[in-house]
């Protein structure tokens, strides 16, 4: 089920397109397309029922569509011109929602005419990196927080990926792993006490902050002669202001994800981001597990959203 809020809302330099696809993830992609009248979501997840929107600057306007051939449509009421802000729920059930995306998507209606507003100068800076070269060599060497030549990182591996056909889900089924069984330590984040963030620890401790996800994921990937990095930048989540604006444009970090080359082929995923594992107050909750696939192959334009890459 998806469900929208839209209101008005101002961000910096933009880009218009009426079509986002927000993953490549093969055979599952998934985007938005807009018209000047409607919205259509399309979505190969077969268990996605339906969809709900609602739009906050029209008072007692909401509505819910079911899937239909893979498709959620929605007419949409006329808008004055403005900038609309887009946050998107999925789930199963109606008013049974979960944050699909709640940030960095706006609408931009003009003398009629819809079109989705992206921040265009942090799609530029994204589509840099993902078009950088890369050094396979560098990428497949165990360091002392990436420990791929370890015994149980390696044994691992090979267990989570031994179904798999191919590099490309050799890398999904690591992404499913460290999201179902890796718990976000809420208690380290809000202490800040940072420690056992390398890739064995976080395997034996089962919690970490979003460094030793990623650390966790490339030496589980590099364990299987796949090149993975870890990317640093900045992410509209916790201890942010949820907008792009000068501060966090400027080139902070407080992030970080994975870059995977599986056959060459870069696949851009944020494991922590697509996990819904809790460690709060001692106490592991693993509420709903693997949220789902939202940031995994993701693209430049969707990740731009709410992640901007900083490059060393």
């Amino acid at each position: 089920m998806l469900f929208f809020v839209i209101c008005i809302s101002i961000i910096s330099a933009s880009a218009q397109t009426k079509e986002l696809r927000l993953s490549s993830r093969q055979g599952h992609y998934t985007f938005l397309i807009l018209s000047d009248s409607s919205l259509i979501i399309s979505d190969a997840d077969t268990n996605f029922k339906g969809a709900m929107l609602s739009l906050s600057d029209v008072i007692g306007y909401e509505e819910w569509q079911s899937v239909t051939d893979g498709y959620c449509r929605f007419k949409l009421p006329e808008l004055s011109d403005g900038r609309y802000k887009v946050v998107l729920y999925t789930g199963y059930e109606a008013k049974k929602v979960w944050s699909f995306i709640d940030k960095g998507l706006y609408i931009e209606a003009n003398n009629g005419s819809l079109t989705f507003d992206l921040p265009q100068n942090i799609v530029e800076i994204n589509k840099e990196a993902y078009n950088r070269p890369y050094y396979p060599q560098k990428l497949l060497a165990s360091t002392d927080a990436i420990q791929c030549d370890d015994p149980e990182i390696i044994a691992l591996a090979q267990k989570i990926t031994a179904e798999c056909s191919n590099n490309y889900d050799k890398v999904l089924a690591v992404h499913d792993y460290v999201a179902s069984n890796i718990y976000y330590d809420y208690d380290s984040y809000y202490n800040k006490t940072y420690s056992g963030l390398d890739a064995v620890s976080v395997l034996h401790s089962k919690r970490s902050v979003c460094q030793g996800y990623a650390q966790l994921s490339a030496a589980l990937l590099r364990a299987l002669g796949i090149p993975c990095e870890v990317v640093s930048g900045y992410g509209l989540g916790l201890g942010s202001s949820g907008e792009w604006d000068e501060d966090n444009i400027a080139g902070t970090t407080n992030h970080a994800w994975n870059f995977a080359y599986p056959d060459n082929r870069l696949v851009v995923f944020d494991a922590t981001w697509d996990s819904d594992m809790e460690y709060k107050n001692g106490v592991y909750d693993p509420k709903r597990g693997l949220r789902g696939w939202r940031y995994f192959d993701i693209t430049p334009e969707a990740l731009s959203l709410d992640h901007k890459i900083v490059l060393k």
